[in-house]
């Protein structure tokens, strides 16, 4: 007798989700489900960008899945600190990673290009954290994409904008 490929599925759903699947993504364990949560994508990781992309991180109803800065790693930004595109992946996974029982959480995608962040259907809110000259265009391409957008003001450099 062959197994058809509903049957399997069918087989797996029964006797294997329960230990497969997590209960905090079912929405157990004090954890929204993850089809409650609003996926973030954070455009900007330097001074402001890291603060808004921590506020977002202890915010249970969001994930931040996704960070775009054009600079991977550098100091330089306030107080001497160091930012960019892998601090601010190492921020976010080492916040998730706190919540699992592995201890370990590896999703965080980088990007350099923002448009490779509002091109991604998963993602419904952009953290625009530019500096001040560079906040129109990713807000106005994020507003065509049909993002949610949080960006810190000003949002342009002229009134045109």
């Amino acid at each position: 007798m062959s197994l058809s490929r509903r049957r399997f599925l069918a087989g797996a759903a029964a006797l294997g989700v329960p230990a497969i699947v997590p209960a905090a993504a079912l929405g157990r364990g004090g954890r929204l489900a993850a089809s409650e949560r609003i996926r973030v994508g954070a455009i900007g990781c330097g001074n402001m960008g890291l603060g808004d992309i921590r506020s977002f991180l202890n915010d249970p109803r969001a994930q931040v899945v996704a960070v775009c800065h054009v600079n991977t790693e550098s100091g330089g930004y306030w107080n001497g600190g160091v930012a960019g595109r892998e601090p601010a992946k190492r921020m976010v996974e080492t916040k998730y990673a706190e919540e699992k029982k592995s201890g370990t959480y590896k999703g965080c995608d980088t990007y350099v290009d923002f448009r490779e962040i509002l091109a991604r259907k998963d993602i419904d809110v952009v953290i625009v954290s530019t500096p001040d000259h560079w906040h129109a265009i990713p807000v106005v391409e994020a507003a065509k994409a049909g993002k949610d957008i949080y960006c810190q003001k000003p949002l342009s450099l002229t009134i045109a904008e």
